[in-house]
């Protein structure tokens, strides 16, 4: 009855590390593979660790393996230790008994807990876990980098390769994850088919949407508010851009139902500004942010290439099949 708080810790330590492998092991089985390739283009370092092992499947699961062989076989030893400190008294049959005892416990709280929390909230779990997980699989590799090259060995010899993960979605899976939320009422046809293009095309280029700056009617900042009124009531579009009447160079835009109404003067607003490598969902979602419903597109050398309206960009948007 000397020393209890060594076996005691190692019965606490060895008791958290069963739960977390068994937790961990099924939230990687649960968490939504959508939700995690969203949170790996988000930027999510936990994320891009997560998918890195799930395509190394004989990696994590080794290591799982090891942290809780180790853990099942630390917690009798720990309690027949806290024993022996409390009762000296050690016999090899005690010890058999108190490992058949514990095992129920170690089921209980070690393994059917952890693993019913992570099925309930595996992202937000594992979220909180990825360090920890990242560290223990450092920490096995001496041991579990020789089962890693046996499963990959046992794959080459059987033909198959583990499901590669990408942080992109392929088409038909994002189809199918719309097709049912829009079975359950989370969706409108038209919302499925705004998301699943914003997937299939949002990461292009605006060059490829931008267009010409003489395709729309213009006006020079110095005009008179009469021949501006003129070239809008001829203009069948819902802004016009305005040029500097010196260097012509675009400088802002009128709404046309504002010049068409004013009395007086017009406010000029601000056109925003993109280089023409930057993503055309990037460029909806700035816009709309900051209110402009006309953006520049330069190039790297700053020299204009075309100009987008954020109208013309959400209809195509919603047009696309």
């Amino acid at each position: 009855m000397q020393n209890i708080a060594v076996p005691s810790l190692l019965i606490l330590g060895a008791s958290a590390l069963s739960a977390f492998c068994s937790g961990v092991e099924t939230g990687l089985y649960r968490i939504p593979r959508v939700r995690l390739v969203l949170d790996a283009v988000d930027g999510s370092r936990v994320a891009r660790g997560l998918l890195w092992l799930t395509n190394h499947p004989g990696l994590f699961v080794s290591t799982l393996l090891v942290g809780n062989t180790v853990a099942n076989y630390s917690v009798p030893v720990g309690v027949a230790w806290l024993f022996l400190e409390l009762l000296g008294y050690d016999d090899a049959r005690f010890n058999v008994a108190i490992s058949i005892l514990s095992t129920p416990i170690l089921f209980v709280f070690c393994e059917l807990l952890p693993k019913s929390l992570f099925h309930q909230k595996p992202s937000y779990l594992l979220r909180r876990c990825g360090w920890p997980l990242f560290a223990l699989t450092v920490v096995a590799l001496p041991v579990t980098w020789v089962l890693y090259l046996v499963s990959r060995w046992l794959q080459r010899i059987l033909g198959e390769e583990p499901l590669r993960i990408r942080p992109a979605l392929a088409r038909r899976e994002l189809r199918q994850v719309l097709e049912e939320g829009e079975q359950a009422g989370l969706l409108e046809p038209v919302q499925r088919d705004m998301v699943q293009n914003m997937f299939a095309y949002g990461s292009d280029p605006i060059s490829r949407y931008c267009m010409p700056l003489r395709g729309l009617k213009v006006v020079q900042l110095d005009q008179p508010l009469e021949e501006k009124k003129a070239i809008c009531e001829k203009a069948s579009q819902a802004i016009i851009p305005v040029l500097h009447p010196t260097d012509k160079r675009l400088v802002g835009y009128y709404d046309v139902a504002e010049v068409l109404s004013a009395k007086d003067t017009v406010k000029l607003k601000a056109v925003s500004t993109f280089e023409d490598g930057v993503g055309q969902i990037a460029v909806l979602n700035k816009m709309v942010s900051q209110g402009s419903k006309l953006a520049r597109i330069n190039n790297s050398s700053g020299q204009l290439v075309g100009i987008v309206l954020r109208d013309r960009l959400v209809s195509q948007m919603l047009q696309r099949t």
